[in-house]
């Protein structure tokens, strides 16, 4: 290899892994398979990136989900990685070891390591990422490595990797043109993270027969909420969750010896129970991270759940960024997303009775707009369209032909810049008459951030 891929900055390995594949999708794991025996072999090193590993699939909660479980295993003195995306900010948000960022200088140097190993073969940008971040893990001595899906399951790049335990958070429509265009197709994709014989979790009351036919085949204990674990008093499915920013609820959870591929004796089975607060992140995803810790042989006890959800922030996840402006981000683009950040903006509502709802709000040009913006309506009383600067993105004359077609309140602007400083500048610093809400895309969060950053001097 050329002594010139030393001398490369992060900011020039992703501008040059951008543009090697033909395409920025391309489903299958024959090419980083390939590429990854290679940086083993490379590295002297055999196994998985961490002594126990966890992968996350699902329409939406993965981050929220990784983040606790990230969290609550860091409490107990454990030695974590993460792998997420994407990132909102900045590429280093989407490998963490023990809660921090990676470096730049130590993710050079394992993209030194993936590009030797690579050869000639071929990768996308998300693969090629994917391989970084397990050859820091690599490096790392991990006692869990903890994988989130990118797309789908079945064929996602983070799968070339067996999981000791598998959670799918949510089925719903969402990159429909890769996974198929009805739940029971989506969730056979993402029941693909499934390994037989092992343990997993589904963090909704409702699977899709894909799930469970797959969850049968492949002799898979699943623990499933409002049947193994949930709120107490939630209905016989689970499905009538008290998931709101006032109230506590109480939820029960299983602790079973956690044997690696191997069935437990139901007579070890214990049941524990903890009182969980509110909180902005979805009751359902705090809940699967608490039984999987538990699954994976860890202790916990109810301070150190306290502990864990005490000033917890999960960038983009309905993250208050201007506490006096009452100005929060959430990188929900979906109508399944829709529809919790809606029961959000209505329990907000209640907090701040009298205020407008105000929403920052753009999205790309290939998601589902139209539910989006139906799901939001009842709740939104005026909407600040803006278009996104990146491939993809739904110009201003489509957002406008919406809101018309759907009645909206609506203002135009022509950046999130434009969009920010008018709302910032029409409410009082002291008495805000409104709370205002960016969201529709990761994206829309980033520029958002970005601005709202640059225009306080940060």
């Amino acid at each position: 290899m050329s002594n010139l891929a030393h001398k490369k900055s992060l900011a020039q390995w992703l501008a040059y892994i951008e543009t090697m594949h033909c395409s920025e999708i391309d489903m299958g794991l024959d090419r980083i398979l390939l590429v990854y025996r290679k940086l083993q072999k490379n590295n002297g090193r055999k196994g998985k990136p961490g002594a126990k590993v966890i992968t996350v699939a699902g329409t939406n909660g993965k981050g929220s989900t990784v983040a606790v479980i990230e969290r609550l295993l860091l409490n107990k003195g454990a030695q974590v990685g993460c792998y997420t995306s994407p990132h909102i900010e900045r590429f280093n948000e989407r490998v963490r070891v023990n809660g921090i960022e990676v470096e730049d200088q130590k993710l050079v140097d394992s993209f030194v390591r993936v590009e030797a190993a690579r050869g000639k073969t071929s990768l996308t940008y998300f693969e090629y990422t994917t391989l970084v971040a397990f050859d820091v893990f690599a490096q790392s001595s991990l006692d869990y490595a903890v994988l989130e899906v990118g797309l789908g399951g079945r064929l996602d790049a983070v799968n070339i990797i067996d999981p000791d335990l598998a959670i799918i958070t949510s089925v719903d429509l969402d990159h429909m043109d890769w996974l198929g265009d009805d739940r029971e197709k989506i969730g056979f994709e993402k029941a693909g993270i499934l390994r037989f014989g092992q343990s997993a979790i589904y963090a909704e009351a409702n699977p899709p027969s894909s799930v469970l036919q797959q969850v049968q085949a492949q002799k898979v204990t699943l623990l499933r909420l409002g049947q193994a674990y949930g709120q107490l008093d939630a209905g016989d499915d689970g499905g009538n969750c008290t998931d709101n920013l006032a109230d506590s609820v109480t939820a029960r959870f299983r602790v079973i010896p956690f044997v690696a591929g191997q069935k437990t004796d139901s007579e070890s089975v214990s049941e524990v129970h903890f009182q969980l607060p509110p909180h902005v992140l979805p009751l359902q995803n705090r809940m699967a991270a608490i039984q999987a810790v538990l699954l994976l042989g860890e202790s916990l006890v109810q301070s150190e759940v306290d502990r864990c959800f005490r000033d917890m922030v999960v960038p983009g996840r309905l993250e208050l960024i201007d506490a006096a402006r009452h100005l929060w981000v959430d990188v929900g683009h979906n109508p399944h997303a829709a529809r919790f950040l809606a029961g959000r903006i209505a329990a907000l509502k209640l907090q701040h009775p009298g205020k407008r709802c105000c929403v920052l709000f753009s999205m790309l040009s290939d998601k589902d707009i139209e539910s989006v913006t139906e799901i939001l309506k009842p709740v939104v009383d005026v909407w600040y369209l803006f278009p996104l600067s990146v491939p993809r993105a739904c110009s201003l004359e489509q957002l406008e032909s919406l809101a018309r077609k759907q009645t909206l309140e609506f203002k135009s602007f022509g950046s999130a810049g434009d969009a920010l400083r008018d709302l910032l500048q029409s409410e009082p610093d002291k008495t805000p008459t409104q709370f205002n809400i960016a969201c529709g895309s990761f994206y829309t969060v980033a520029a958002v951030k970005n601005e709202w950053k640059r225009l306080n001097g940060k």
